[in-house]
């Protein structure tokens, strides 16, 4: 007999209806339709964005009024026979008529009122609202909610319920048929002989006023939702935040709230589990974070312009250190890392210490007799001094020193030609080169080209010469040190000196060799020129002997230990035979193979020609034929004059020179590492030269 229906706490309830005041009974009022079919018959609205109707604020329940009586049929004529009826009745009757009108002035229901079912007719008041709240059930009976974060929500049906208000439906049965509070004669009578009325049709309806329930789900929701923390870091200036990020939870209450009270209503008592919403954060990587914030020490390092970068200081963190805090951490905490300073190897007061210390190695080579060839030595020695090199940087003789012309100041030397002796502007600077080769050979340092002269050079070991020409060989070396290093070049009266400067870094040295492992012997040729004179010759080339050469680079340790011994290069000198002019048809007096022109005479047996030489002064030998002492190692032919430019004329022995200051006795020569093998390849014989190819050099 009990139902539940869902309603708001400020709900008005469903007033009761009186029946009509006529002697026509009313019919009999259908159900109320339920809560339930209510809420299915119109669209509920989405929990997350908008709550139930049931939820809505209602008005405050209003004590029901009795039904109008119905209004009046026949107008007066029914009054009429309605009255003349009861007088009928009261003449008739005469005193048992006046007992019925005394009966319903007392204070009890008229007869045939009914309310949910039951008949209060004949009944006081408060018997009726005992009948009345007798009848009510009251479950016991609950609906419990398991949340996925932990939470549980139990409410019970007596809690929602509102209580029956049993009097208020007794005092509406009471007050049916008494508009003034009284009841009339012909009302009476109308009641009793008239049919059942019923002033509430169908079960007591129990309503559930949900907003308590919505008070207790808020607790539970405000204890289980939690915002999303995001995974995040900020670097301060002695430490690293992080924050480990945290899943968002969002309970959706009026989702919760629809589900219970759909239980409720439905009376499906019992669990339901829910499962709120969750946001979860992006990761984030410790291994991320220390490739961002850790930076290396930058050492003090050299500008291109050779000023002193300072050093900077570097940063980074324990890795594995931070990655137990953090696997220790609560989600949405905050670990702090401690930053760890890097420091570096080199700071910038100790670079500027180190630049240039150390003198890697020198060389000091004597000059000819020759002013303008030693002029030139002096010219490409200046450009050359003071020429810096960071670590890396390549040196290219020709590039520093550029074109050699009269307008800078270089003169017409000897210099080499297609084996030739020629005036070369700039001859002689091959000195220069040869020297810094011949450093670069004792400072360990990386040779990217080089070429040899086509005959060996006197001022320096063989193997260990470098020949420059404008347009065709340079020579070239790349500063393979750690550190910058510095090329000082200078002439001293009759000396030219190259020293490189830089910063060692081990206690090595080196120490060259060289071994001759082929000899090309000069021969003596005689050809006919115009502008020689009858009966004379004149010596145009020195002799000079040819060799192949390897040269080999030891390197030793502080203690005097072989660490490593290589060839460190191979050079072919070619041969220079003598060349003798003499006077035209005068070619048989020297060749033996030459046929004597005809209807000449042979000489007297022992006798010679004006200007022939003898065996002592003939070209070749070791007897100079005239002049002053040779004083730069080559060959002097003749009145001081030097044809070979410093040559060396029969043999390896360097003659003017060439000891080695800064970095140990000079032994031997250096490895052709761009194209440094002598032109002309190992043949016994000096090959001819490549078309085109000047071979400059002196």
């Amino acid at each position: 007999m009990t139902s539940l229906k869902l309603v708001s706490s400020r709900s008005t309830r469903t007033p009761a209806k009186k029946a009509p005041a006529q002697s026509d009974p009313p019919a009999r009022r259908a159900p109320a339709q339920s809560s339930r079919q209510a809420a299915a018959s119109s669209p509920r609205p989405a929990a997350s964005t908008q709550r139930s109707a049931a939820s809505a604020p209602r008005p405050a329940p209003k004590k029901q009024a009795p039904p109008p009586p119905p209004p009046k049929r026949g107008g007066g004529v029914k009054a009429f026979f309605g009255i003349l009826l009861a007088l009928i009745l009261f003449a008739a009757a005469g005193a048992g008529g006046y007992v019925i009108y005394s009966a319903a002035n007392y204070d009890t229901i008229l007869p045939h009122v009914f309310a949910y079912g039951m008949d209060l007719g004949g009944m006081t008041e408060e018997d009726a609202a005992v009948k009345l709240a007798s009848a009510v059930e009251e479950p016991d009976e609950s609906v419990t909610v398991h949340f996925s974060t932990g939470q549980t929500l139990s409410v019970s049906v007596a809690s929602l319920v509102e209580p029956f208000n049993a009097a208020e439906v007794a005092r509406a049965a009471w007050e049916y048929g008494r508009p003034d509070g009284k009841v009339t004669p012909l009302q009476y009578l109308r009641s009793l002989r008239g049919g059942p009325v019923e002033l509430y049709s169908g079960d007591i309806a129990r309503q559930l006023n949900g907003e308590p329930l919505r008070a207790q789900i808020a607790a539970v929701a405000a204890e289980a939702n939690s915002s999303l923390v995001e995974s995040a870091y900020t670097l301060n200036d002695n430490d690293i935040t992080i924050v480990k990020g945290a899943s968002g939870v969002l309970v959706d209450e009026d989702e919760v709230y629809r589900l219970m009270m759909e239980a409720l209503e439905k009376n499906e008592y019992g669990v339901i589990e829910y499962t709120p919403d969750y946001s979860a954060p992006a990761s984030i990587s410790l291994e991320d974070i220390h490739r961002i914030v850790s930076k290396a020490a930058v050492d003090a390092h050299f500008a291109e312009d050779f000023s002193v970068v300072p050093e900077q200081e570097g940063v980074t963190f324990d890795l594995d250190g931070a990655a137990r805090l953090y696997d220790a951490a609560e989600n949405g905490s905050v670990i702090t890392v401690a930053l760890q300073s890097v420091e570096p190897e080199v700071d910038a007061e100790t670079l500027q210490s180190m630049l240039y210390r150390d003198k890697l190695a020198s060389c000091v080579t004597n000059l000819t007799a020759n002013a303008t060839r030693s002029k030139n030595i002096e010219l490409a020695a200046g450009i050359v001094n003071g020429y810096q090199m960071l670590p890396g940087a390549v040196f290219s003789f020709n590039d520093v020193v550029g074109q050699r012309t009269t307008e800078r100041g270089f003169g017409g030397a000897p210099a080499y030609m297609n084996g030739e002796v020629v005036e070369e502007v700039g001859g002689g600077i091959c000195q220069v080169s040869s020297s810094i080769y011949y450093c670069c050979l004792y400072a360990n340092l990386e040779i990217v080209s080089r070429t040899g002269h086509i005959y060996a050079a006197s001022y320096v070991p063989l193997g260990m010469d470098a020949t420059v020409s404008w347009g065709g060989p340079d020579f070239r070396f790349k500063n393979n040190t750690e550190y910058p290093i510095k090329i000082v070049a200078w002439r001293d009266g009759g000396q030219a000196c190259v020293e490189i400067y830089g910063t060692k870094t081990d206690d090595t040295h080196v120490e060259m060799t060289y071994a001759v492992v082929d000899t090309y012997s000069p021969t003596t040729v005689y050809r006919e020129d115009s502008s020689v004179a009858p009966g004379t010759s004149v010596v145009k080339t020195s002799a000079a002997t040819g060799y192949k050469v390897e040269t080999y680079k030891a390197i030793y340790d502080g203690a005097g230990n072989l660490l490593s011994k290589n060839r460190e290069t191979v050079t072919n000198y070619s041969k220079r035979d003598i060349l003798i002019l003499v006077a035209p048809g005068e070619l048989y007096r020297y060749d033996p193979s030459a046929p004597p022109p005809e209807n000449i005479e042979d000489p007297v047996e022992g006798e010679l020609g004006e200007g022939e030489p003898t065996d002592a002064e003939q070209p070749g030998g070791e007897e100079q034929t005239g002049g002053e002492e040779q004083t730069g190692g080559g060959e002097q032919t003749g009145g001081g004059e030097q044809t070979g430019g410093g040559e060396q004329t029969g043999g390896g022995e360097q003659t003017g020179g060439g000891e080695q200051t800064g970095g140990g006795k000079q032994t031997g020569g250096g490895e052709q590492t761009g194209g440094g093998e002598q032109t002309g390849g190992d043949a016994p014989e000096p090959p001819p030269t490549e078309e085109g190819d000047p071979f400059l050099g002196d």
